[in-house]
């Protein structure tokens, strides 16, 4: 699916919300266990049939508000890539005068041809 970078909107509707809620044309209310417990061995997560049961209902939860957001009416909204307005909060590249290096040189313990000596690691 090529990305309209200009219309996020389409492709959050269209790609992500219809393949998340719906199983084979129909708009799904709850997961079986079935299909809790091939999602978490695809993901090799072992659950339990009790696991498998209380994540079903809570995925079903979800599934059932993502149903309820679908029902709003958003014609009217201007889609956007971020819920706050985003800015620079980074002070203007200003060129400063940089440390001298003779100073910064005689502050270090050890240097040898304009350069810092540091500890080999490795």
């Amino acid at each position: 699916m090529a990305i309209d970078h200009h219309n996020f909107s389409t492709l959050w509707e269209d790609d992500m919300i219809n393949r998340t809620i719906q199983r084979g044309g129909e708009t799904m209310t709850q997961l079986t266990i079935d299909e809790v417990k091939r999602h978490a061995g695809l993901a090799r997560i072992a659950l339990s049939d009790a696991e498998a049961e209380m994540y079903a209902g809570q995925l079903g939860d979800m599934i059932e508000f993502a149903n309820k957001l679908q029902e709003v009416d958003t014609e009217q909204v201007a889609p956007m890539t971020h819920p706050l307005p985003l800015y620079n909060v980074l002070r203007k590249d200003i060129p400063t005068d940089a440390l001298d290096r003779e100073e910064m040189l005689n502050s270090v313990k050890e240097h040898e041809a304009g350069q810092i000596k540091v500890p080999t690691i490795l």
